[in-house]
């Protein structure tokens, strides 16, 4: 793929010797670019589904490389489409907001949200998109916090309407992981808004001590390498903890030369 220069040359703050180089994060963006559809969806490829999560983070990819008003156009669709009790679906077929394949709403995919909306005001200053997308915002962190059990942990999904639309009260160590970064970027955005709020920062604190503490809590995923890592990637576990807990499961999931394996035992 031939990338015009002008777009390498947003993307040369990406490089890392040895990994990534700038026209490889250049050709990354230029391929996010061609799935986008002109409403703003970003499928995972044309034909195929879009889920909230991975949505915000090619959001974010596009942000990262200086295509602003590509990722503003991407929380938009959000802001749009949100369902009344502040979550979206699972998955539409190829972006289509009137077309979803799965009506399970997920937790930590309807959190990400105050993840990308806060990448992006720190990417670009806007106040107004800030302004924009608190409303969307604050429904979703409403949504989610509705499902926090008594532990402080997070039922992962609500199920579908035409299957009873109940409550899972199961939670897992990677959702409620990225659940507790977007909590702290809700936070965030609640703070620069001047519009405290100390129901999420009680919950904030009672969900990162169920991460921390109290992995009889979560279904065991320990086989994924997601629950190695996440609760250090989304800030639950820092420090000399996050140092141990790296180093206990390196030689477990990590393959010299080729990365992280997704699931043990898989190659």
């Amino acid at each position: 793929m031939t990338v015009p220069w002008r777009r390498q040359g947003r993307t040369e703050h990406l490089v890392l010797p040895g990994v990534l180089t700038a026209e490889q994060a250049a050709e990354t963006v230029a391929g996010i670019l061609a799935v986008q559809r002109e409403d703003g969806a970003i499928p995972w490829f044309r034909g195929h589904h879009l889920d909230p999560w991975d949505h915000t983070e090619a959001a974010m990819a596009l942000d990262a490389a200086g295509e602003h008003s590509a990722a503003a156009r991407a929380y938009e669709w959000l802001a749009r489409h949100q369902n009344e009790d502040g979550s979206w679906y699972a998955a539409y077929h190829d972006g289509e907001a009137d077309r979803p394949t799965d009506r399970g709403r997920e937790t930590n995919f309807c959190a990400y949200l105050a993840v990308g909306v806060w990448h992006h005001y720190l990417a670009t200053g806007d106040d107004v998109f800030l302004d924009r997308m608190w409303p969307s915002v604050h429904a979703a962190m409403e949504f989610v916090l509705r499902l926090q059990q008594p532990g402080g942990q997070i039922g992962w999904k609500r199920e579908a309407p035409e299957d009873g639309g109940a409550a899972v009260d199961d939670a897992l160590l990677t959702g409620s992981s990225s659940v507790f970064h977007a909590l702290r970027c809700a936070l965030a955005i609640a703070e620069e808004r001047e519009e405290p709020q100390p129901d999420w920062e009680l919950a904030t604190g009672a969900l990162g001590h169920a991460i921390r503490r109290h992995p009889e809590r979560f279904l065991d995923k320990s086989h994924y390498s997601m629950d190695w890592y996440y609760p250090v990637l989304g800030g639950a576990v820092t420090g000399d903890e996050a140092k141990a807990r790296i180093d206990a499961g390196w030689d477990a999931f990590v393959v010299p030369g080729l990365g992280v394996r997704c699931v043990l035992p898989n190659p």
